[in-house]
């Protein structure tokens, strides 16, 4: 089976190999690897390996040692079957355990985990404690975060420093949104085990959570210092390059990622975040139902399908999936904003205001989310809870400060209105908006050298 090069083995290998005194010939084979990995052949090394273990297809140290190579480079197919193999063959389980379990959970066997790795009190301490972080980290596939929660709870007070572990309770922290102990936790860690490519990757992926993406650039790209194709920190420094709206970086490194993951559901979600940022609505709607399919429960995905939906004149359907959004997470001011802007499109201003009205009382969202209720109540005719909202963003945003000073025309409160117009012309000297109101209502008043004053202003 061809899959992309593999990076040079760990440093620990050519120790691991020592420990494991394989016979002569094997070591030789080995040897031979390793020395192919010097010279960059990786592929060639992986052939030795191989051709290895057809003449001594009962060596579980080579198997291993192959099983391994994969895992590391995220084959977990061939990880599986190699690891397996070591195991049924008599490879330690300390060994072959936790790296056979970490197979099953890359294709998302978390169910196979929980059967196939069950807890025992017949294991020594430090083994148990990898079962234990193993089940969590399958509880926490299956969204079962309370008993991910209780099995690294039971596997930490057993070996209090299994890195592993504490990387597991990493994870977590961050699917249950507890971002702040995540980063001092993983913080910790890289401290701790500066060249753990999966605690920067992890750190990089709670301060991106956090909004703080100086950090999370600086974690993401150490981790690929680490390992150059590590795919979960080149697709955590993609959306950050999406985020910040630097579309040719973003490209590019969702590229590299699918140059490794071609049919990985983030990286399918990735390129339908690129295609609508760039206006390709039609590439967008392509790719989205791939990543929906590998990620039915993912939250961006779910959101991102309902804003092509939107984008595309489907307002029920992209209704439907931003209701799906906040169902999961109430509190997605993404999700809450999209849907306002919908049903403000679609005129159903009550709904806007039975929406939002709550989030604003919750503390979600900031002037935009008041901006869009106050719209929605003046709409409807409520215009002091409108006024009492729009007072709050009005001061600093020019475009709001327009909406309530037109408001205030319409409604016949001219002097108000145009007080209001005069100001917002003052925050932003270049709009053309105001300043053609304001010729508008000076006309309404009969000022009209004032306001062909005005309108000699606008050219």
């Amino acid at each position: 089976m061809s899959h992309e090069s593999l990076p040079r083995l760990l440093p620990s290998l050519t120790l691991l190999c020592m420990l494991l005194s394989p016979g002569a010939w094997a070591e030789s084979v080995l040897d031979r690897a390793v020395m192919l990995m010097d010279e960059g052949k990786v592929q060639d090394a992986e052939l030795v390996m191989k051709q290895g273990l057809q003449e001594s297809p009962d060596d579980v140290e080579l198997r291993y040692l192959l099983g391994k190579l994969y895992l590391d480079n995220y084959y977990a197919e061939g990880a599986e079957k190699e690891l397996s193999r070591a195991r049924q063959g008599g490879m330690p389980e300390e060994l072959v355990l936790y790296p056979l379990g970490r197979a099953y959970l890359l294709q998302q066997k978390f169910r196979e985990v929980l059967s196939d790795f069950p807890d025992s009190l017949e294991l020594h301490p430090e083994l148990r404690a990898q079962v234990l972080t193993l089940r969590a980290l399958a509880d926490l596939g299956l969204e079962d975060r309370q008993s991910a929660r209780d099995a690294l709870r039971a596997a930490l007070l057993l070996d209090p420093n299994n890195r592993d572990a504490q990387i597991a309770n990493a994870r977590v922290l961050i699917a249950s949104a507890e971002i702040a102990p995540a980063r001092t936790l993983l913080d910790k860690l890289v401290e701790q085990y500066p060249e753990c490519v999966e605690c920067w990757q992890l750190l990089g992926e709670a301060a991106q959570k956090a909004r703080d993406s100086k950090q999370a650039d600086t974690a993401f790209s150490r981790a690929l210092q680490l390992e150059p194709d590590n795919f979960l920190a080149t697709i955590g420094r993609a959306s950050l390059a999406l985020g910040r709206g630097d579309l040719t970086t973003a490209g590019v490194l969702i590229d590299a990622a699918r140059s490794k993951r071609p049919d990985d559901p983030l990286v399918a979600f990735l390129g339908a975040s690129l295609a609508f940022q760039s206006g390709d609505l039609a590439k967008a709607q392509e790719l989205i139902p791939a990543a929906r399919n590998g990620l039915p429960n993912h939250v961006p995905s779910i959101i991102l399908d309902g804003l092509i939906a939107q984008a595309t004149k489907r307002p029920d359907y992209a209704r439907d999936q931003l209701r799906r959004a906040l169902s999961t997470e109430p509190g997605n001011a993404l999700a809450i904003k999209a849907l306002a802007q919908l049903e403000l499109t679609e005129e159903r201003f009550a709904e806007v205001v039975n929406l939002l009205e709550p989030v604003v009382d919750r503390g979600i969202g900031g002037a935009d989310i008041r901006g869009l209720l106050a719209t929605a109540h003046m709409q409807v005719g409520n215009i002091a809870r409108a006024d009492e909202l729009m007072a709050g963003v009005a001061a600093d945003d020019p475009g709001m400060r327009i909406q309530m000073s037109a408001g205030r025309i319409a409604e016949g409160d001219i002097e108000t209105g145009m007080a209001g117009l005069r100001e917002a012309a003052a925050l932003d000297p270049e709009a053309t908006r105001p300043q053609f109101l304001l010729t508008v209502g000076l006309l309404q008043q009969e000022k009209f050298t004032e306001a062909l004053d005005q309108a000699n202003a606008l050219r």
